[in-house]
């Protein structure tokens, strides 16, 4: 008689963006990996798509520049194995830093709205003080010159998004 192998998939639920949530992830990551097949490896980014044999979910595994380049795992939602290899999924670990990145500018600095339009073309929202763009046209123009990060490169993850 053969063993029935079930798999504890539903123990690791969408994580949580935080560098504590990220570390604990780093820490469950080895035992949890030996569970998963290997689908495609992307050699350029250090990605890897798993599946889990016995639920099907499938997983990618990453590696934390930030955090010592430590290989973790994150949920993500079922893709084609060429799909995947074209664009893997974004980074926790890299929205995590960009994310405290603009949060350190967006504390730092003063964004009163005033009563000038946005000069982008076929924008309605007003221009914050100090500039003659909206916040996010103002980010934005800032990204473009890389006075602020760019968002992480990948298909967005749907517990991650705006």
């Amino acid at each position: 008689m053969s063993e029935i192998v079930t798999c504890d998939c539903d123990k690791f639920q969408p994580m949580e963006l935080s560098s504590d949530a990220l570390m604990e992830r780093i820490k469950q990551t080895p035992r949890f990996l030996k569970r998963l097949e290997i689908v495609a490896e992307h050699d350029r980014r250090k990605n890897k798509l798993l599946k889990c044999e016995s639920c099907g979910q499938n997983w990618q595994l990453a590696t934390a520049w930030s955090w010592g380049d430590r290989e973790y795992l994150f949920e993500i939602p079922e893709i084609d194995r060429s799909e995947w290899l074209e664009e893997q999924f974004q980074k926790p670990d890299e929205l995590i830093v960009y994310s405290a990145s603009l949060e350190d500018y967006f504390d730092r600095n003063d964004f009163t709205i005033t009563n000038a339009e946005c000069r982008k073309e076929d924008c309605s929202e007003l221009a914050i003080k100090y500039t003659v763009f909206c916040r996010d046209h103002h980010v934005e123009s800032l990204q473009k010159s890389r006075v602020l990060p760019i968002p992480p490169v990948g298909r967005q993850l749907p517990y991650c998004s705006k």
